[in-house]
């Protein structure tokens, strides 16, 4: 299904009623790299290819169960699913498994051993104490690297506008308006006629947030308030 060209806001019927996780899945649909990842998976022929491709997909984007670009948000089962964690365990029939992970600067890998949990409540508690722990180290570094995040609290209340008006600005984008002080003048102030400085950095600045919405920033929205789905343990295994 073709997304809209951006030039109509009509076009996204009823967004101010979409959930967060729609939201979510608009802008990360429309991230490139997203995208192309499914294209490239369109190209496979061999069966086991393509499920070990869905695989990365859905792990990479945070994605539960593998949902394709092109699809709408759907309903009910159809719906995409996203868990910001990934977890693995040894199969049923083997005592051990090696496993091959490619972590990101914003990413912390924990291993727990359920073995001392089954003895004693205490070694469950210290274990995710010290998970909790790596965690917030990895917290730190990363803000070290990106301070500006921390300023950058996600608010929701009354965002339906704004949100829709940079979701158009990637959609204009990706329909080959090139002006993005253009494009921005459209959508934010379509009563002005002439382009100004403070238009073309206003322009800039909403870009730059609409892509890191559709590049990482829509995990927030997904799990926004507690409304990413109860999780089934039972399916939790990045496998």
């Amino acid at each position: 299904m073709p997304l809209p060209n951006g030039e109509d806001q009509n076009a996204y019927k009823n967004f101010v009623k979409w959930p967060k996780r729609r939201w979510a899945w608009e802008f990360l649909r429309r991230n490139p790299k997203f995208q192309a990842a499914c294209k490239e998976l369109d190209t496979l022929d061999e069966a086991d290819a393509k499920k070990r491709k869905r695989k990365e997909i859905r792990i990479q984007f945070h994605l539960r169960f593998f949902k394709h670009a092109e699809e709408r948000y759907g309903r009910g089962p159809q719906r995409p699913v996203f868990t910001p964690t990934a977890a693995w365990k040894v199969e049923e029939d083997k005592n051990t498994r090696d496993v091959t992970v490619k972590l990101e600067e914003a990413h912390c890998l924990v291993r727990f051993d359920v073995r001392p949990m089954l003895l004693t409540n205490s070694s469950f508690k210290y274990q995710f104490k010290q998970a909790k722990s790596a965690i917030e180290l990895t917290m730190e570094d990363y803000l070290r690297r990106h301070p500006g995040q921390a300023a950058e609290k996600f608010s929701w209340k009354g965002s339906e506008l704004p949100m829709i008006q940079l979701l158009r600005l990637l959609d204009m984008k990706a329909a080959g308006q090139t002006n993005k002080s253009e494009a921005y003048r459209k959508i934010f102030v379509p009563d002005d006629d002439e382009l100004s400085n403070e238009t073309a950095k206003k322009s800039f600045n909403a870009y730059k947030r609409a892509e890191s919405i559709a590049d990482h920033r829509y995990l927030a929205l997904a799990l926004y308030e507690g409304e990413l789905p109860e999780q089934d343990p039972g399916k939790h295994d990045a496998s």
